[in-house]
C-alpha cells in the first residue's frame, strides 16, 4: 500500500494538497481519481510514500484516509510544469489546485484516456534561461519570430508560441506555417474536443521538433524537446485570468521557462513599461534593436472639435465626412473608431446633473436603439453587470424630463454616417454584433471583400484588422480619458498605435482635448518620449514596476464591508493596507470596496503576508499583480 499526496485540479478547493491510500502501481505526475465531498475530482499526485513506513502515524491519525478511486498511467504534466504550479501558488497566495485548474486545459484533462504521451527523453541540454524581447511592428516581428523559430528547430528545439486571443492564434497560424507546415500545430481553447484531442495528440507524436501555437491554458503540453517559449502581444490584458487565483499567463511563462531551462521572448509593438525598465536596468536583453518609432505611410490628423463649427452631426467632424467622401468616390474602404458600445456612453439630467445609473450596480447606463432618451422605444443597458432597462420617463432622482445624451457610441456613428451617406455599404464590429470571434473574423472578411465598404468599429475590432485600410478616422477617444486606471495612457497608445499601422492613405482624431500629450506621442509615433513620461509617472506615484500591486476586494451591505475593511487594515499590519470605494461602488446592490498593499516588488512573495492572504474566506478577492485599481 502507498500513500500519495495529490493536488485537486478544481476551483473549488482552497488547500494545497490531499493525502489517499492505494494499492495500485502509481508514480508521481499521474493522474488519479479521488473522492472530495462525495465527488470524484481528477487530481495530480505530487507525492508518494510507502505505507508500511508510515504505518504508526496511519494509526495515530483523527482521521481516516479514503482510498484513490482510478489511476490513470499517463503523465499529462511535465515535473517542471508540477515546479512551476507550485511557485506560482506561493506567488499568488492560493493553493496549487487553484493555479493548476486555471493553468490546464480542461478538455485534455476530461479526456485524458483519450490522450497520447510519447515517454520519450530528450537530448537536449537545459540551459540558462533568458529573457529576450522584441519592439517592432507586427510583420517586422513575425518576420524575426520565424528566424528566431528556425534556428531553434535546427537546434532540435520546439518552441511554444502563446498568444492572447483567436483572432491572434488566427493570424500565427497563417504566417508562421509558411515554409514548416509539417512542423507547425495549433491549440486552440476554441476547438471541438475531437479536433483539439486530435492536434494535441499529433504534436507529441512527432519525432521532430514543432512549433505549438496556442494559448496559456495548454502551455503544458508535455513535450521533452521545448527550448523556447515566446509570449506575443505582450500588452494584451487578455493574458490576465478573469477568475481565481486572476493568474497572468506572461508570468507563467516566465517561471515555466526558467524551470525548463528555455529561452523566453516577449514582443509587442509598444512593450509594457514594466518590460521596458527591465531592459533598461539589463534584466532583459534585446533580440534585436528595439524599435521606438513606429512608421506609417499615411498623413495624420488631429481635429480639435471644440473648434470645430456647424459639424455635420454630432459624432462625424467635416475633415471625416470629407474622407469619407473621398473613400466612396475611389471606392476605397474605410474604417471609424469608436471606444465605446451603444448611441450615447451616459445621460444626464439637466436639472440635478445627475448621470442615469444601473439600479444593481451603480454603473452609467448606456443608451441603446435611438437618440431620445425620454423615447419607451429604446433600452438602456449596463455594460458592467448586463441589466437592461426600458428608457424614457422622467430622472428618477428629480423627476426632470430634462435628460440629455452625453458622449458617442457606436450606434450613433453608425446613424451618423447612414444620414451623411446613405448609400454605403457599412459594416459595425462590436460585442453586440459579434458575440463569437468566428462572427467577429466573417465580418472583417466581407468588409475586406466589399470595394468603398466603411466598418465602424470598438476596440475589440483591433486585432481582426490584418489588412491595409486607406482612411481610418476617430469619432471619440475621450470617454477612455475619464478612466482613473493608472494604465490607460498605455491602452491609448496601442489603439493609436494599431490605428497607425493599418491606415495607408490618411488618419483622422478627433478630440476634446486636443493638449493631451498621448496624441502627440501616437499620432507621430514617438516611442521614446512616451515611455520616458510613463515611467516617470508611474515611480512617482508607485505603480508597476517601481511596486508590486496586492489588491483584497469585498462587496456585501456598506455597513458590513466597511466593518471588515476595517478590520484588515489592523489584520494586514505592519503592512499599509490602504481602504477605497471601488469605481463602481455598487454591484447588484452589493456595496464595493478595496484595500490596496503596495509592496517593493524584491519583497513579494512574503511568507507571513502571503499566509494571511491565504486565510480571508472565498467572498474576498485577492489579486496579486492588480491590473487597475478601480
Amino acid at each position: 500500500m502507498n500513500i500519495v499526496e495529490v493536488i485537486p485540479i478544481t476551483k473549488s478547493v482552497k488547500i494545497d494538497t490531499l493525502t489517499y491510500y492505494t494499492t495500485k502501481k502509481i508514480s508521481l505526475g499521474n493522474l488519479v481519481t479521488v473522492p472530495i465531498r462525495k465527488k470524484l475530482v481528477t487530481a495530480l499526485v505530487v507525492g508518494i510514500k510507502d505505507g508500511k513506513e508510515m504505518k504508526g502515524s496511519i494509526r495515530s491519525s483523527d482521521f481516516a484516509l479514503k482510498k484513490v478511486k482510478g489511476v490513470l498511467k499517463k503523465k499529462l504534466f511535465k515535473k517542471e510544469f508540477i515546479r512551476t504550479v507550485a511557485e506560482l501558488s506561493d506567488y499568488y497566495a492560493t493553493s496549487a489546485g487553484l493555479v493548476l485548474n486555471q493553468l490546464s486545459s480542461t478538455k485534455i484533462i476530461e479526456n485524458s484516456d483519450k490522450i497520447k504521451v510519447i515517454e520519450k527523453k530528450s537530448k537536449r541540454e537545459k540551459k540558462e534561461s533568458l529573457i529576450y524581447a522584441i519592439q517592432a511592428d507586427r510583420d517586422d516581428r513575425y518576420s524575426q519570430y520565424k528566424n528566431y523559430i528556425r534556428e531553434r528547430l535546427a537546434q532540435n528545439e520546439s518552441v511554444i508560441f502563446i498568444l492572447p486571443t483567436q483572432s491572434d492564434i488566427d493570424f500565427a497560424d497563417q504566417y508562421i506555417t509558411r515554409g514548416i507546415k509539417n512542423r507547425v500545430f495549433t491549440l486552440s481553447p476554441n476547438f471541438s474536443k475531437t479536433k483539439l484531442i486530435s492536434a494535441w495528440n499529433s504534436s507529441l507524436e512527432s519525432e521532430k521538433p514543432v512549433v505549438i501555437i496556442t494559448t496559456q491554458t495548454m502551455m503544458h503540453i508535455p513535450r521533452n524537446d521545448i527550448g523556447a517559449i515566446i509570449i506575443d502581444r505582450e500588452s494584451s490584458p487578455a493574458y490576465k485570468s478573469m477568475r481565481r487565483p486572476y493568474a497572468d499567463g506572461r508570468k507563467v511563462a516566465q517561471v515555466y521557462s526558467k524551470h525548463l531551462g528555455a529561452r523566453l521572448v516577449i514582443g509587442d509593438t509598444l512593450l509594457t513599461i514594466e518590460t521596458l525598465n527591465k531592459i533598461s536596468d539589463q534584466e532583459y536583453m534585446e533580440l534585436s534593436p528595439l524599435v521606438f518609432r513606429s512608421l506609417t505611410p499615411a498623413t495624420t490628423e488631429l481635429i480639435n472639435m471644440i473648434e470645430v463649427e456647424n459639424p455635420p452631426t454630432v459624432s462625424i467632424s467635416n475633415e471625416i465626412l470629407e474622407m469619407l467622401q473621398d473613400a466612396k468616390s475611389e471606392n476605397a474602404n474605410s474604417f471609424i473608431f469608436t471606444a465605446r458600445k451603444g448611441l450615447f456612453s451616459s445621460v444626464s439630467c439637466d436639472d440635478c446633473k445627475k448621470v442615469r445609473t444601473c439600479t444593481f450596480c451603480s454603473s452609467p447606463l448606456v443608451l441603446h436603439g435611438g437618440s431620445d432618451p425620454t423615447n419607451k422605444n429604446f433600452l438602456f443597458r449596463c455594460h458592467s453587470c448586463g441589466e437592461e432597462q426600458q428608457a424614457g420617463g422622467l430622472c428618477p432622482d428629480c423627476k426632470s424630463w430634462k435628460l440629455t445624451t452625453l458622449g458617442i457610441g457606436i450606434e450613433q456613428v453608425e446613424r451618423d454616417i447612414n444620414e451623411l451617406l446613405p448609400d454605403s455599404k457599412i459594416f459595425v464590429l462590436s460585442k453586440d454584433t459579434a458575440s463569437t470571434p468566428k462572427k467577429a473574423k466573417d465580418i472583417v472578411e466581407n468588409y475586406y471583400k466589399t470595394p468603398g465598404a466603411i466598418l465602424v468599429g470598438t476596440e475589440m475590432s483591433l486585432p481582426y484588422l490584418n489588412e491595409e485600410i486607406e482612411y481610418v478616422g476617430v469619432s471619440s477617444l475621450d470617454t477612455l480619458f475619464s478612466l482613473p486606471d493608472f494604465r490607460i495612457r498605455e491602452r491609448l497608445m496601442h489603439i493609436l498605435l494599431v490605428l497607425r499601422k493599418v491606415s495607408s492613405k490618411k488618419l483622422l482624431v478627433q478630440t476634446r482635448h486636443p493638449d493631451e500629450i498621448i496624441f502627440e506621442h501616437g499620432l507621430s509615433g514617438n516611442l521614446v518620449s512616451f515611455y520616458r513620461e510613463e515611467e516617470k509617472a508611474r515611480e512617482k506615484f508607485g505603480y508597476p514596476p517601481f511596486m508590486t500591486l496586492i489588491k483584497v476586494t469585498r462587496a456585501d451591505k456598506k455597513e458590513v464591508v466597511e466593518e471588515e475593511m476595517a478590520q484588515l487594515e489592523k489584520f494586514f499590519a505592519p503592512h499599509e493596507f490602504h481602504v477605497y470605494p471601488a469605481f463602481t461602488e455598487k454591484v447588484k446592490n452589493s456595496y464595493v470596496m478595496h484595500g490596496l498593499i503596495r509592496l517593493d516588488p524584491s519583497k513579494w512573495p512574503d511568507k507571513e503576508l502571503a499566509d494571511k492572504l491565504r486565510m480571508l474566506p472565498p467572498n474576498y478577492r485577492v489579486e496579486i499583480d492588480a491590473q487597475s485599481l478601480l
